[in-house]
């Protein structure tokens, strides 16, 4: 399976970074930093699709 990628954004009224776009199904995150953010990714995407560990992700920040 491809790696997904996730355009992630910064909300400045909730100040906070979140999944603005992905083509992987049903994901939504957010966290504090972008750094944060990223750094979750794998892992929620693993879960997602039932994978033993973190899988690779494509980040885009915008």
């Amino acid at each position: 399976m491809s790696a997904p990628t996730i355009r992630i954004a910064r909300d400045p009224a909730a100040d906070v970074w979140s999944v603005e776009e992905s083509d992987g199904p049903g994901l939504g995150a957010e966290a504090a930093t972008a750094d944060a953010l990223i750094a979750r990714l794998p892992v929620i995407v693993a879960d997602l699709r039932d994978e033993g560990g973190p899988v690779p992700v494509g980040i885009v920040i915008g």
